[in-house]
This record gives C-alpha cells, structure tokens and sequence, in this order.
C-alpha cells in the first residue's frame, strides 16, 4: 500500500500549509458547492479533526456516503459529536458539512 501522502499535488501542500496556521480550540466550517475542495482539503489533515456529514452517513448505512434518506440519523450523530468536541474546548474541529443553505448550517 502506497503512502497518501504521494499522491498530493500542490494545491494538496498549500491546503496543509493553510491548515498548520490554525489555532487548537477553532471551529472551522467549510462552505461550498459541490466538487469546490471541502473534502480534498478534509484528507490532507488529521481524520480526528474532521466532523463530515458524508462520513456519518456512510457509518449510519453501512457504506452509502450519498443517502440521503439516511441524513436525520447521520444530523442527529454530528450534533452530538460537535457539542462534546465543544464543550471539551481546545480541540481543533473542522466541519465538512453538505448544507448548501445557511439555515440547514450549525455554526
């Protein structure tokens, strides 16, 4: 099995780079459309850092990132994770959520 970190183009290296500067205890949501980088810049940090909606889903469906029907399960599992790694303070947190509208955003 090769490294991942063989595969990364420089774009890849400029997102670590950007992602070093930030503080323990931020909560950083990422915002975009579809195919904009979210995830791409997720796999390049640590997974413990990172709450994604698409993960979640895939775990309450044993597998299935894109269903939607499964996305109140994976909601209600991410709400819980965000409030512990909160209250915790001092953990970095990433979210890469998949609402494109601003009410459907927990921030």
């Amino acid at each position: 099995m090769s490294d991942w970190r063989q595969t990364l183009t420089p774009d890849d290296h400029a997102m670590i780079a950007a992602h070093a500067s930030i503080e323990r205890g931020t909560l950083a949501v990422l915002i975009g459309p579809a195919g904009s980088g979210k995830t791409t810049y997720t796999r390049a940090i640590p997974s413990s850092q990172v709450v994604s909606l698409d993960d979640l889903r895939a775990l309450v469906t044993g597998g299935d990132a894109g269903d939607q029907e499964a996305t109140a399960e994976a909601v209600a599992i991410h709400d819980l994770v965000l409030e512990g790694r909160l209250w915790r303070g001092g953990v970095l947190t990433e979210l890469d959520p998949t609402f494109v509208q601003v009410r459907g955003r927990f921030c």
